[in-house]
């Protein structure tokens, strides 16, 4: 609606601007509306989605709830696997799954570490020779924890054996998509790689540029 403007102190000259006010007070009780059913249904949306701070833990990779497959480690090759943590926190384990157990592991030759994006490693676990021979879910304490801002870090696996390195939980199956699943991203921020052959301890620091994309999507959490 639109009104002619008229002078203050002629006759009825605030009816119209009463009007407007009115008017205005309408559009915005209409918006205030909107804006709560928009919340409502923004929280409903929030609650539904399961969350790594759900399980406890800071910070994961993606949904366990898309683990469906295996990629092993090949022997004296660092995999790593890319994780963004949203906030600054003291990070002290590592979660990640053996699906295929380690069989021959050569004692101190079976790590895990977490790196920062430059390549740097920051901590390790102990060796993990005794614990990657069976299946299952892993929680694995650094050596000490580490203070970190938020932003990108990698989860990187060293298994050695003199039969078979072990394995690690994955989502679908992508063959040899290793493009696909680091779509866009160039090797230095790629999320899951390896790097290195014929290595006995974790390396650092790597070069992320020099890192080759895998389609092993391997599932990995901090906490």
């Amino acid at each position: 609606m639109t009104y002619s403007p008229i002078a203050p102190g002629t006759p009825n000259w605030d009816v119209p601007v009463n009007a407007a006010f009115t008017s205005q007070d309408g559009r915005i009780t209409a918006n205030e509306a909107t804006d709560a059913a928009q919340n409502v249904r923004l929280n409903q949306l929030e609650a539904s989605v399961f969350e790594a701070v759900d399980a406890g833990w800071l910070a994961w990779n993606y949904d366990p709830l898309s683990i469906q497959g295996s990629t092993g480690l090949t022997t004296g090759v660092l995999f790593m696997a890319r994780i963004d943590l949203p906030v600054a926190a003291t990070v002290s384990t590592l979660y990640y799954a053996i699906n295929t157990a380690g069989v021959g592991l050569t004692s101190g030759q079976n790590l895990a570490g977490l790196y920062d994006s430059s390549g740097n490693l920051l901590a390790q676990t102990a060796d993990q020779s005794g614990n990657w021979n069976t299946l299952g879910f892993k929680s694995t304490s650094l050596v000490s924890g580490v203070p970190l801002s938020a932003g990108t870090y990698y989860l990187g696996f060293l298994s050695n054996a003199s039969t078979t390195p072990a394995g690690l939980l994955r989502s679908s199956a992508m063959g040899s998509q290793a493009t696909t699943v680091n779509v866009n991203l160039p090797n230095a921020t790629a999320r899951w790689t390896t790097t290195g052959s014929g290595l006995t301890a974790l390396p650092s620091p790597v070069t992320m540029s020099g890192r080759t994309t895998s389609s092993g999507t391997v599932w990995v959490a901090i906490g």
